[in-house]
């Protein structure tokens, strides 16, 4: 895969495990890594879930932001330093104690199994990986974290109070603030000791200076008074191709889309000057890509309207939303169906399924039935989930290399 962003140009090996012999083994994995590093002090979840925590941070004014990140991190872990750490780390009584869902044993067997077994085919070539994480392995970001997170903890978080004042990671991409010394020959050194400590666990991390202002992800961060504001970032090489109107998509997809990113600006942008510039920017971006002014305002005047009430809810009110949300999905059915325009709406199939399958006139709906063992029936909705046809990619580009005319993979070792 190519990083397109990167100059020099450089690549990524990329190879998904789906039905492979693996897979199965490899989602198990994740699913009993995914609450110890979820756990780790210097998790977040997503950008929203970082912006939350900096809104909360006053800074002394002898504080700078800086950002570190991994030198191509999946491909330079070494697998057995790796199940070896991994190893200790879930063996040791207290991690044991605290994290009482997974029988280690049998989680570190499946590690060694996932990690010593990755194979792939590319045309006529049958590859095995022999050191570095696989991408595309179902647990490889959940490994690469707890191996990075492990050290962090042992060598890293003990620095917090003194020049640290705070410390996160998103997988390969970390954030810090620091805390300057009045001294500047013991700022610089305490400046190498950490960078020294960070690249010390096995991987190689490149770090930017320290500065009042830094990009990390999707936001432009920066402190101003003592206190963190962001902005939305994105990379020079963003293309913003939204669906064109003419797309064969469901109109669902595209108020998602206005709905969505609107949110996304309202929650990211600390200044309400920002908030209308990326506004504008993603209106008339819209409108480069065909779609016509009588169509879209509409919908953006009721995705502002969403996202000020939505912000204006507190945390508590949100997550009994959530619940809600989250009870009501386990009464419906799905419905799916491959897209075209000159179908049915799905206001229609909706009716049919009322007048038909859930409440038919002069019967008892189908929530109130009982199955032949006399089990109520929960099901109280119909959602309708919509896949797009096949496109152009889809048509022109090779699923399978062996299928290409030509000369063979192997012909170019």
């Amino acid at each position: 895969m190519p990083k397109l962003h990167k100059t020099p140009l450089k690549t990524r090996p990329v190879c998904s495990d789906c039905a492979s012999l693996p897979h199965a083994l490899g989602q198990w994995v994740d699913e009993m890594l995914q609450p110890i590093v979820k756990a780790q002090p210097t998790y977040f979840k997503n950008t929203f879930a970082l912006k939350k925590e900096l809104n909360d941070l006053k800074l002394p004014a002898n504080a700078s932001l800086f950002t570190y990140d991994a030198v191509s991190m999946y491909t330079n872990i070494d697998t057995e330093e790796c199940i070896a750490r991994l190893e200790a780390f879930l063996l040791d009584p207290q991690v044991q104690k605290r994290f009482q869902h997974y029988p280690p044993k049998a989680l570190i067997e499946a590690i060694k199994i996932v990690m010593r077994n990755n194979r792939m085919r590319f045309g006529d070539l049958l590859v095995k990986q022999l050191i570095g994480i696989a991408m595309g392995m179902s647990p490889a970001p959940t490994i690469a974290n707890l191996f990075v997170a492990i050290h962090e903890n042992q060598d890293l978080l003990k620095y917090l109070g003194t020049f640290l004042k705070y410390l996160k990671r998103f997988i390969d991409d970390g954030i810090g603030i620091w805390l300057h010394d009045a001294n500047p020959i013991t700022d610089e050194n305490n400046w190498r000791i950490f960078q020294t400590a960070v690249n010390s666990g096995g991987l190689t991390w490149e770090f930017t200076k320290r500065s009042n202002s830094i990009v990390f992800m999707d936001m432009r961060i920066e402190i101003e008074e003592g206190r963190i504001v962001t902005s939305l970032y994105a990379k020079p090489l963003a293309l913003y191709l939204y669906i064109p109107p003419h797309s064969c998509h469901a109109p669902g997809v595209h108020n998602g889309t206005i709905f969505g990113n609107v949110l996304r600006i309202f929650q990211l942008c600390s200044r309400d000057q920002d908030i209308d510039a990326e506004l504008s920017l993603f209106y008339e971006r819209l409108l480069d890509r065909g779609h016509q002014p009588s169509t879209i305002l509409p919908i953006f005047e009721k995705a502002i309207s969403n996202a000020i009430k939505y912000l204006s809810q507190d945390e508590t009110y949100r997550q009994q939303q959530k619940e809600i949300k989250a009870a009501a999905s386990r009464r419906r059915v799905f419905f799916h169906l491959p897209y075209h325009p000159n179908n049915p709406p799905s206001s229609k199939i909706q009716k049919l399924w009322r007048d038909i399958v859930f409440a038919p006139k002069g019967k008892t709906p189908l929530n109130l039935l009982t199955n032949s063992e006399g089990h109520p029936i929960p099901i109280d909705q119909l959602t309708i989930c919509y896949s797009r046809a096949p496109n152009l990619g889809n048509q022109l580009s090779y699923r399978k290399i062996g299928n290409r005319k030509g000369s063979k993979v192997s012909s170019f070792i």
